[in-house]
């Protein structure tokens, strides 16, 4: 693969076919140079979000959402070091961007990797634009996914040079204002807003992602002094598709076929040309499974086994008649069955509550037999990202399981967390 030397390059390789920001940054430290740069990056990180938005990929979508506030914030420090003549870039953008092309070289591994960056070394590198009295670059956004609540507010917080406590701020979620009682800008650079559950509940779909618009603005004395809009996504209400398979062993009838016999014995009539009978029962052991059930007849004359048959799953009953009045009769009868034994099998499992094979965010449990030895549970995000864990994986970024000796089973615990910083 050739060098990507733009640090938005790598994660768009795969849809950007000659993307137009790939110049080596160590070069690029002239004026126009560094100009050229960022307007393409501008455009990459415009074709990337419609790119996402059209194939549905949201983590892609994210990062890229994030990528232009970075962009628009390098472009507001470009400005500032051109405002005076001069030819070249300052050393310390110069060593940024070079910063820049060296975690983009990192990138190799694909998209995900890039969420990684922009969660940590990216944002060390926007802190150190300084923020200046007279513009007001918007650094940060916290709360671009939210997930679905039962209870509480959805919050939002923005990092930027305009907000602070001589500011007010003005917001609308989908069209509607925010209670300027939920905005909270008494932090310098620094304004939060919440809106309840409820605000929002209807939006929520069950499978897909949903955006909806906000616009914030900002005013001082009297005056608009910023104003940015975009788009928060709302995760689908169940954002996980999982199947469970237990690897363990079951019970099972064997392939050989045995045979018990049991006797039913009563005395004489007493009287000639009089009938008697006897029922008689035979159980099964608990680890023998019936087959069938025949008559061995009796052991004289005047005497005979009127039925044999399984009355339950383990009992069989037979009833057997004597004419004679004075001698014993005995009737015999003869079971089939066959013993049951343990082999190792797969067994479909699932969590409890969520037959359905979806997950939201949360803990759940699972009850294994006694017998499990291990496990296989995939789970499908619905980005994409498909994660497989079986006894010896038991944990990826923001997933993990545990398995618990309970007395007569074992108990798979799975915690899929909320998403963090986003």
């Amino acid at each position: 693969m050739r060098r990507v030397t733009s640090f938005f390059c790598i994660a768009l390789i795969a849809l950007l076919p000659g993307c137009n920001a790939c110049t080596d940054l160590s070069s690029v430290i002239t004026v126009i140079g560094g100009k050229k740069i960022l307007d393409d990056l501008m455009t990459d990180v415009n074709i990337a979000i419609k790119s996402a938005i059209t194939g549905g990929d949201y983590l892609l979508e994210k990062n890229a959402r994030t990528m232009d506030v970075m962009v628009r914030n390098y472009m507001i420090q470009f400005q500032e070091e051109t405002r005076t003549n001069r030819d070249y870039l300052s050393k310390e953008l110069s060593a940024n961007l070079t910063r820049l092309q060296e975690l983009a070289n990192k990138l190799q591994g694909g998209i995900l990797d890039l969420e990684e960056f922009v969660a940590l070394d990216a944002q060390s590198l926007i802190n150190e634009i300084p923020f200046k009295e007279d513009v007001y670059p918007l650094r940060r956004i916290i709360g671009y996914s939210q997930y679905k609540l039962a209870t509480g507010s959805h919050r939002f917080t923005l990092v930027g040079g305009a907000f602070g406590p001589e500011s007010t701020v003005s917001v609308k979620v989908d069209g509607r204002p925010i209670d300027p009682n939920n905005i909270k800008s008494d932090q310098i650079y620094v304004t939060s807003f919440t809106c309840p559950f409820s605000f929002l509940a209807s939006k929520f779909k069950i499978n897909d992602v949903t955006r909806i618009p906000i616009e914030i603005s900002v005013n001082k004395n009297g005056k608009q002094i910023f104003s940015y809009s975009w788009q928060a996504l709302l995760l689908p209400i169940y954002p996980v598709r999982y199947s469970l398979v237990e690897h363990g062993q079951k019970q099972v009838a064997d392939d050989v076929i045995l045979e018990k016999s049991f006797e039913c014995s009563l005395g004489p009539t007493g009287k000639e040309g009089r009938w008697e009978a006897r029922e008689c029962k035979f159980t099964l052991q608990d680890d023998e499974v019936f087959i069938s059930a025949r008559s061995g007849g009796t052991d004289g004359s005047h005497s005979h086994v009127e039925w044999i048959k399984q009355v339950t799953e383990k009992e069989v009953l037979m009833r057997v008649a004597n004419q004679c009045h004075d001698c014993s009769r005995t009737g015999r009868g003869f079971v089939s069955y066959k013993k049951l034994v343990w082999r190792t099998a797969d067994l479909p499992a699932v969590f409890e509550g969520m037959t359905n094979g979806k997950l939201k965010y949360g803990t759940y449990f699972a009850k294994f037999s006694d017998r499990m030895q291990s496990f296989t549970l995939e789970l499908i995000f619905f980005n994409g990202k498909k994660e497989i864990f079986h006894r010896g994986r038991l944990s990826s970024e923001g997933v993990n399981l545990s398995i618990e000796d309970l007395s007569n089973f074992k108990r798979l615990a799975l915690t899929i967390d909320t998403p963090a910083g986003n």
